[in-house]
């Protein structure tokens, strides 16, 4: 194997299978399905009895290392072939990363009626991520890339390097709750627990390293210190831990609110808008443990040492314990959110700002990174269609706008509409397709409005015992 095809391996292939966090689709008042995985409180109040998810599809990639000359997602799409010679490297910067998400989901479903909503859901995802790359892997790949010799370079230092890989399917609880309403203020908090079955994982930290390249390709390492751990035998197991979502909102209604039930007959079924809303949540807490997917944990500590394809299974990788405990557990991408949501014109039109912010594993910890993101998303959202046009910063840095379209039932959308239409420099694709069965009325709500009459011609009304709640 040659180092040329080492570098393109890790640095390309590793990130060509993240939606982001499809922001034209997650905040909408009559898509709960979706809302419910920013903030578990966004299930309350929602402009839906009972959403009906089907099925769903996510795809996102992002790096700010290596992007694809005069090229898009819909190009790559027709088949258009990628040459060596497309391949662009942005060499102003001196820490690099790449994140990967795929998602897959199917039959979940949102009950929201009254100060109660509950949700289950169940869905497959994959996290890949690679942070703290520096030159001492750009520059190499750089000389690659345009021909260049990298033999004999003066020593690279590659420290705190970290990579981690998950794959894993979860099944979903949901409940939140309005504990408080007074005058026009709504009060909510809610939780999502989350069983976890791992599929496969991986993780490496580098500690530090110090290495060349040789005339004849072999590496001479003078120092690495590291642990690593992968799954030998991937595989669905029962036994995967689990996760956590918190929430809370506050909203600030049009109208009283200690009257106010959502999709209850209780207060006429007569909906009810907010001027605006502010939530906090925690999402993603918790580990995925690999004990079941015979995990395989060295931590490696080399010195002196030159490396080449026959030589590579002469490393030192005893198992000792090295700086990370619990290695056969890979941390969640948990995330701290804020949202706030403006109810702008005729309870139709909306603008919404969300900070995302990926909280990094512990010092001795493996464990995935969410890409931290920074978005305002203008919407017209109505019961048959939303429209939605995200612009988002990547890492607080990378400018993104996207698009997102629902009629009725299905749903399609990315956060990367320049480089999904339009040949650039592709740094990254993203896109997501929902379909779903949305239920806007409780039946109870027609029950009441269908009333029969008597004979006199007068409406009777049919007295039933309910429970306040749920009414």
């Amino acid at each position: 194997m040659s180092i040329k095809f080492i570098f393109i391996y890790l640095l390309i292939w590793s990130g060509a299978v993240y939606g982001q966090d499809k922001f034209g689709a997650l905040h909408s008042n009559y898509s709960p399905t979706n809302s419910v995985h920013i903030n578990p409180t966004s299930m309350l109040d929602a402009k839906t009895w009972l959403d009906i998810h089907i099925v769903g599809l996510g795809s996102y990639v992002n790096n700010n290392l290596l992007a694809i000359e005069n090229t898009s997602a819909l190009a790559l799409a027709r088949g258009q072939e990628i040459t060596v010679d497309q391949l662009t490297f942005n060499d102003n910067r001196n820490n690099y990363h790449v994140y990967n998400r795929n998602d897959v989901s199917a039959l979940s479903v949102i009950l929201s009626q009254g100060d109660h909503a509950f949700g289950l859901s169940f869905q497959g995802q994959s996290f890949v991520d690679l942070r703290r790359l520096n030159s001492s892997i750009s520059e190499p790949l750089s000389r690659l890339l345009s021909g260049d010799s990298i033999h004999d370079f003066s020593n690279f230092d590659l420290n705190n390097l970290k990579a981690n890989g998950i794959s894993y399917g979860e099944v979903k609880i949901s409940y939140a709750y309005t504990f408080k309403k007074i005058n026009r203020d709504m009060f909510m908090i809610g939780v999502s627990v989350k069983k976890l079955f791992p599929i496969v994982g991986a993780a490496g930290k580098v500690s530090e390293a110090n290495y060349q390249i040789l005339q004849n390709n072999d590496v001479f390492i003078n120092r690495f210190v590291g642990d690593i751990m992968y799954s030998q035998s991937p595989s669905f197991t029962l036994k995967g831990g689990v996760g956590l979502d918190l929430g809370f909102t506050y909203q600030k209604m049009k109208d009283r609110s200690s009257t106010y039930f959502p999709n209850s007959s209780r207060n006429g079924c007569t909906p009810k808008f907010y001027r605006y809303k502010i939530g906090v949540s925690i999402i993603d807490i918790g580990r995925l443990k690999l004990e079941n997917t015979d995990p395989e944990t060295y931590a490696v500590d080399e010195r002196d040492l030159t490396i080449s394809e026959n030589t590579l299974s002469s490393v030192n990788t005893g198992t000792a314990e090295g700086a990370i405990n619990n290695p056969t557990k890979i941390g969640l991408p948990t995330a701290l959110s804020v949202q706030l949501d403006f109810n702008v014109w005729e309870n139709k039109f909306y603008i919404n700002g969300t900070l995302t912010h990926g909280i990094p594993p512990f010092i001795n910890s493996f464990g995935v990174r969410r890409a931290s993101s920074l978005s305002v998303t203008p919407r017209f959202e109505t019961k048959w269609f939303d429209i939605a046009v995200p612009f988002s910063l990547y890492e607080y840095s990378r400018p993104q706008m996207g698009f997102s379209l629902r009629l009725y039932s299905l749903t399609i959308g990315t956060d990367k509409l320049w480089s999904t239409l339009v040949r650039s420099n592709m740094y990254g694709a993203d896109i997501y397709a929902q379909l779903k069965v949305p239920l806007f009325k409780n039946p109870a709500c027609k029950e009441k409005n269908g009333r029969s009459k008597s004979r006199s011609g007068k409406r009777k009304h049919k007295k039933r015992k309910v429970c306040a709640a749920y009414r």
